[in-house]
């Protein structure tokens, strides 16, 4: 279900006694390294609630030609998948790389943050952000980037 930033305190209140997962991304050309990524994260809890970046935050991080898909599309995709329960959109206000993320979580307030290993998250700051939270990342993801899929669909078409 896709939701709201207003949404975010309400789902603590309607989860009571379930512990909530987020995750957070990007999302852009789904992959198989997303799909394992989100599964594994599913596996840390309950409910898992997984923030996708949007546009503005996208073209300021990986440049003007990203996203591929609009975040219309990359909502749907991420909502699609039977392991996740709810998708936000990350309205980025500038700031740090996570700071959109940093908000929602601390309205969610989830037990367990799911990360991937990718050297623009800071986990200490993740950590600082949210306290409450047990920040974990997913070290299988290393071998999957979106990147890489469209540099190599590049280089075999070009």
């Amino acid at each position: 279900m896709i939701v709201t930033e207003a949404d975010m305190v309400t789902l603590r209140t309607r989860h009571r006694g379930q512990r909530l997962v987020f995750a957070i991304g990007t999302y852009d050309l789904l992959h198989a390294g997303h799909l394992l990524h989100l599964a594994w994260a599913k596996k840390q809890g309950d409910v898992l609630v997984v923030a996708v970046n949007d546009d503005l935050k996208v073209r300021n991080h990986k440049g003007w030609e990203r996203p591929i898909m609009p975040e219309s599309h990359r909502l749907a995709l991420v909502d699609s998948l039977r392991f996740v329960d709810y998708v936000v959109l990350g309205k980025w206000r500038g700031g740090d790389y996570d700071t959109a993320f940093w908000r929602l979580g601390t309205k969610l307030k989830p037990d367990i943050v799911c990360i991937d290993t990718a050297p623009h998250h800071d986990i200490a700051a993740w950590r600082t952000a949210l306290p409450e939270s047990i920040v974990v990342t997913d070290l299988q993801q290393k071998a999957y980037s979106t990147t890489d899929i469209i540099n190599l669909i590049i280089a075999k078409h070009s």
